[in-house]
């Protein structure tokens, strides 16, 4: 099937740059094969290659329809983008996060896509653009309902954090929601901060994961952290 779909959508209509999102999700493919070929028919397995063949799926229909709606591209993108990253590729991680800045941060559902950038933030510098979209999105996690958008944020701006740290021992923020001992000064030690945000994510992690028998969230942690 992603074979199939991945043929159909080479035609004559679509554009350099379709062409070349086109390519990267052959190498989608190519690892998908890879997987299999590699006996790891687990349900970890099973678990990410399913959310790999959803994305390829969603973007080989996007390029062929030139159609873009709700949020399935921008969690394509940042899916994209944060493959990228773990693979230390910097130009392609660069491209995708470009893309997903077509449409602004400035909602809670925006919270996954904006861990990503976070991410995409803390390895280019961890500079004013990430402390400016970190003190925009904090707000919208107070009382959030949705696990999901929660967890990647967190991650995104642990891993912010972290690389803030390297040359900040603080972080000046608005109230972020939860992190008890709140500084009156708005000053947050950004180690403590990487901390709590990593805390935090881990903590929804393992309840998916037990939810759903498999380390698949925990997994994503660790390439984050341990990179």
């Amino acid at each position: 099937n992603m074979e199939f779909r991945i043929e159909k959508a080479s035609g004559d209509t679509m554009t350099a740059e379709e062409t070349e999102k086109l390519e990267a999700l052959k190498g989608y493919k190519q690892k998908f094969i890879d997987a299999m070929d590699d006996d790891l028919n687990t349900a970890d397995a099973i678990s990410v290659i399913f959310e790999l063949v959803r994305a390829i799926n969603i973007a080989v229909e996007l390029l062929k329809q030139g159609k873009y709606c709700g949020e399935e591209p921008w969690t394509l993108l940042a899916i994209l983008t944060e493959d990228a990253l773990n693979r230390q590729d910097l130009d392609a991680a660069e491209r995708y996060a470009t893309a997903m800045l077509i449409q602004p941060v400035e909602r809670p559902a925006d919270l996954r896509r904006a861990g990503t950038l976070l991410r995409m933030e803390a390895a280019f510098g961890a500079g004013e653009d990430g402390i400016k979209l970190l003190t925009k999105c904090l707000p919208w996690t107070e009382n959030l309902w949705d696990q999901r958008l929660l967890f990647y944020f967190y991650l995104g701006a642990a891993d912010f954090c972290q690389a803030h740290s390297a040359q900040h021992a603080e972080l000046k923020l608005p109230p972020v929601p939860g992190f008890t001992d709140r500084p009156e000064n708005g000053l947050y030690d950004c180690a403590a901060l990487a901390q709590w945000f990593w805390s935090r994510a881990e903590e929804i992690s393992g309840r998916f994961d037990r939810r759903n028998g498999c380390p698949n969230y925990e997994k994503q942690l660790r390439t984050v952290w341990e990179k």
